[in-house]
């Protein structure tokens, strides 16, 4: 480089054929070979000059800076400059980098030109720039090549030359810069007033003092800057032959005095000529010179001795109870050099509190203080002297003894930091090398011993692990270098001598609880799956019933640390131990509560997991203790809610977001878990238990079971209608059972919630305000019913309608319960498929009960019912009964038709319904029946109406009841029931 230096000096100081050599060299870098070429001697040449940094790039200047041969750069990047490709690229860059404003430029770079920043001739120009003396000749040249590219247009009209520097590792390269220009321009000020050649840096002065002006001036990198009217420090000639692409280079910055006196010194000095060796030594042989030149020189001094050195860390002593004895010394030892620092940072912070909250907000005071002034007049005639004025205002005055204890402060403030900054004391450093010596090989002693003697050494390890154990103060912990060591060490000794190990399960464990602060660090070693099962079961019962707040996070990580679900798995404990453990799960679950706060919620998941895990391991050995411990947490209300949801979803049951009624369908028919038995005695369990609960107090009795479970009303119906769906869809599997038995233990199911308690005295099954959640019982209730019509509906002969119509007169109309009871039974009871209904002849009694006057609260369901029943069909079905059943059936019929028909919602039911009975077959009626049937029409009927053109329920009415009475042509004649209407 020194030589291709001279070279391009002598070109454009003597030869003025700089441009020949910028053609030479880029015609060297056009045709250079590539990286795979190893046996070219030119890319030979070019990897010692620039390294092996430019890759696939073509360069022949490093891309940092060449500060010695400042003319080898200049040239050099000159002509890569002219390379086809790398000027296109750079065209490509701002191009890019105008249309992607939000980009950052290193995105850009790696996508467009796919490789690294360092390339780019900008930043190239700008380090060589940086490091160029500043008396150099070429100086001024290479800061032009810069602006050439810093300012150059985009395809927008703009210039995206800041754009290179938004980021901070070249934001930093761009303030050099400017501090480098600024430099420049005092280095030429002073050398104008000191030295020759003053034109030539005046010059350089304002240049130097425009480049800090064209890196600082924003509207320069706007396509709408007007040149002409920029001042003259712009140098607006010189910046708009940049702008334009004029690549000429300003000669007249050049100095051609230090150019050529540079290469005046290059000149070498005359030679001196060499006159051969004659003498004897040269007519020897190598071998004979050397050998010859070695006697000439002393003789070998003897090795020096070796000293008897004393170990740099003692011996470790091999006695146990020295070994503990050693262990216990060094770490007081550091347990002294962490409360020391402890201490010191403690006091830092004590001052630093006593100086922010006690001295300065009392250091200044608001001191009263005034001042005279005298305002000449502005008008001298007539004037009587000038204006005396007092002003009177508050400064603040600083409190000179807050001042001195203000200094004091930070006087000992700086004295303790100064304290904290010296290195650790000698034997606190030898503590830790002995003490690390000794455990490590203690370690290796126990890997190696044989076993007659591992289990004492097993047995020492242990103690030395709780012995560092006990040692672990609130202040090791704090200071970092102690807790770092002491985490080592005790990684090592546990690893060894506690992890995995079954015996050291319960010393860990009480380690851990009887200091919770240590979890962190003696957690990693405690291995509950390497115990039998019964003592899992015990530590597993410990953990769980301390949960304290002092204890919630050790609890938590010991928790975590048992792993149940693989546990379960792995040693398939006894159905015995696996009850002890839910037996710790619901005390657990009880402690935390039914609305557990925020730092127990961990827990609350913890428990709920190991429930799932256990009701599933071998179900359904579980099943029936878990449904118990969850009936009679819901009855003290002392566990989450949530809980029920985990023991469904461990059923296979998600609970959907809203209520789907075809979901628990879907559910019965596909899951595969719980059979017939399991399904049948958790209805009959949960039922028992809440007529139980009903009947367990006198204001439970009176006001039922929604306000005593209240917190448990959302889920408590979904359970019941996930059991009961799999109930029924087992039960309808099971042909051989009695299916108006499985009606019956629905009813039971839901009896503690919506039927009258039996007794002397009936109690209500709930209050008017609790009107909403029974509602969502009752819906559930007939969500399940429903199903049950549809799976015995077309394939057995079980008519579930009948049965729940039987059910509504014995449990709410016999009663005679209260109108808020009422209204909410039959807004649910009016949701079922009642248009599929088959009324029995015990049907059609019971619905004429209805008609009488204390009744009247149940006629609108009646009639609601009524007129979804498909009567014609209903009534030629009877006919296949026996005679007598058939002509009560038929009677029935009547009465409710004749005794409803003026009800206000029977209206459309009449004019559609009524009209095709004519044609039935009415002669089988008593004649009683008939004239009572005949006195209800005349007690309803309104004569007026029957005088209207249209027809309505009278008319239609009249018409029937005519037919009743034998009048209509075409039916049998009966006097007595003529002469009646």
């Amino acid at each position: 480089m020194h030589l291709l230096d001279v070279l391009v000096q002598l070109a454009y100081f003597e030869a003025d054929c700089l441009d020949s050599v910028l053609a030479h060299f880029t015609e060297l870098l056009a045709t250079l070979p590539p990286p795979t070429a190893s046996q070219s001697m030119m890319r030979s040449v070019f990897s010692y000059m620039i390294g092996s940094q430019s890759g696939s790039w073509s360069a022949m200047v490093p891309f940092q800076s060449v500060p010695t041969f400042p003319w080898f750069a200049l040239a050099g990047m000159l002509a890569e400059a002219q390379l086809p490709e790398v000027a296109s690229a750079w065209k490509i860059l701002l191009s890019a980098i105008a249309q992607s404003p939000q980009v950052s430029v290193e995105a850009i770079v790696k996508k467009t030109v796919q490789a690294p920043l360092d390339i780019l001739l900008l930043y190239r120009w700008a380090y060589q720039a940086l490091q160029t003396d500043a008396d150099h000749p070429a100086l001024p040249l290479i800061w032009q090549q810069f602006f050439s590219l810093y300012l150059q247009r985009s395809p927008n009209g703009s210039s995206v030359g800041p754009r290179f520097f938004e980021s901070t590792s070249y934001f930093s390269l761009l303030k050099k810069m400017k501090r480098r220009l600024s430099e420049l321009a005092d280095h030429s000020y002073k050398q104008c007033e000191e030295g020759p050649s003053r034109d030539l840096l005046e010059r350089l002065f304002k240049m130097y003092r425009t480049f800090s002006l064209w890196l600082e001036e924003p509207r320069l990198q706007t396509a709408s800057i007007d040149f002409s009217a920029l001042p003259s420090q712009y140098c607006p000639d010189a910046l708009c032959a940049i702008i334009q692409g004029n690549n000429q280079l300003w000669h007249d910055l050049v100095s051609l005095e230090a150019g050529q006196r540079k290469l005046q010194s290059l000149l070498p000095q005359r030679p001196h000529a060499s006159r051969p060796c004659r003498n004897q030594h040269c007519e020897q042989a190598p071998e004979e010179r050397i050998i010859s030149r070695l006697k000439t020189y002393e003789g070998q001094m003897p090795p020096p001795s070796v000293p008897t050195l004393r170990p740099v860390i003692p011996a470790v002593p091999c006695l146990a109870s020295q070994v503990r004895e050693l262990v216990s010394t060094q770490l007081r030892v550091l347990v002294g050099e962490a409360s020391t620092v402890v201490g010191r940072l403690d006091k830092l912070t004590c001052l630093d509190h006593i100086c922010r909250e006690e001295l300065l907000p009392i250091l200044y005071d608001n001191v009263a203080a005034f001042v005279h002034l005298a305002v000449p007049c502005d008008y001298r005639e007539e004037c009587k002297g000038p204006l005396h004025l007092r002003l009177q205002y508050y400064e603040a005055r600083e409190a000179p003894d807050i001042s001195h204890k203000v200094e004091k402060n930070r006087t000992e403030w700086v004295a303790t930091l100064t304290e904290l900054q010296r290195a650790p004391p000698h034997a606190s450093c030898c503590a830790q090398v002995q003490l690390e010596a000794c455990l490590t090989q203690l370690v290796q002693q126990h890997r190696q011993a044989a076993p007659s003697t591992r289990e004492a050494l097993q047995k020492l390890g242990s103690e030395v692990f709780f012995d560092m154990v006990g040692l672990l103060h609130k202040e090791m912990v704090q200071y970092l270098p102690t807790r770092q060591f002491v985490t080592l060490c005790l990684d090592m000794v546990g690893e060894e001598f506690v992890a995995n190990r079954g015996d050291q399960c319960l010393p860990v464990l009480q380690a851990i609880l009887n200091d919770p602060s240590t979890v962190g660090h003696v957690a990693p070693f405690f291995s509950p799956g390497a115990a039998n099962d019964e003592q899992y079961a015990l530590m597993y019962k410990s953990v769980s019933s301390c949960i304290i707040p002092s204890l919630y996070n050790a609890v938590f990580v010991l928790l975590s640390k048992f792993d149940l679900p693989g546990w379960l798995i792995s040693h398939k404990p006894s159905r015995a131990v696996r009850q002890q453990l839910l037996e710790a799960v619901e005390k657990a679950l009880c402690k935390c509560g039914i609305n557990p706060e925020v730092p127990l919620l961990p827990l609350v998941e913890v428990f709920h997991l190991h429930l799932y895990s256990v009701l599933q391991f071998h179900f359904p050995e579980h099943y029936a203790f878990i449904l118990a411990m969850l009936l009679r947490g819901t009855e003290s209300c002392s566990i989450a809610v949530t809980t029920w949801g985990v023991f469904l979803q461990a059923l296979g049951y998600c609970m959907p977001d809203q209520v789907v009624k075809t979901h628990d369908e879907e559910y019965a028919k596909n899951q595969c878990l719980l059979t017939l038995a399991e399904a049948e005695e958790s209805i009959d369990t949960t039922a028992v238990h809440f007529n139980a609960l009903r009947k367990s107090d006198a204001s439970t009795a009176k006001s039922g079971l929604y306000g005593r479970v209240r917190p448990f009303l959302p889920v408590l119906p979904r359970f019941f209608s996930v059991i009961a769906h799999c109930y029924v869809w087992e039960k309808f599997k099971a042909p051989s059972d009695n299916l108006q038995e499985a009606a019956k233990a629905v009813f039971g199911l839901y009896g503690p919630w919506l039927e009258l308690t039996d007794g002397k005295s009936m109690c209500l099954p709930w209050l008017p305000g609790d009107a909403k959640d029974a509602g969502c019982m009752a819906d559930s209730l007939v969500t399940v019913l429903a199903f049950f019509h549809r799976c015995c509906q077309d394939t057995w002969n079980v008519n579930v309608l009948s049965l729940t119509w039987q059910h509504y007169f014995i449990k709410y109309v016999w009663t005679n319960p209260l109108e808020h009871i009422t209204a909410t039974v039959h807004a649910a009871f009016a949701t079922l498929p009642w248009s599929q209904f088959s009324p029995t002849v015990e049907d059609m009694r019971l619905a004429c009960k209805l008609l009488e006057a204390k009744y009247s609260a149940h006629v609108d369901f009646l009639v609601s019912v009524f007129m979804q029943v498909q009567w014609k069909e209903q009534l030629n079905k009877s006919l296949q009964l026996a005679p007598e059943c058939a002509v009560e059936y038929h009677s029935c019929f009547a009465q409710l038709v004749v005794s409803l028909a003026w009800h206000r919602d029977m209206s459309a039911f009449v004019a559609t319904m009524v009209g095709p009975l004519h044609e039935h077959e009415w002669s089988m009626l008593p004649a009683e029946l008939v004239c009572r049937v005949q006195k209800k029409l005349a007690c309803h009927c309104d004569v007026q109406q029957l005088l209207k053109s249209s027809p309505g329920t009278d008319k239609i009415m009249l018409d029937f009841v005519a037919t009743l009475s034998c009048m209509s042509p075409g039916t049998k004649r009966d006097p007595s029931k003529q002469l009646s209407l």
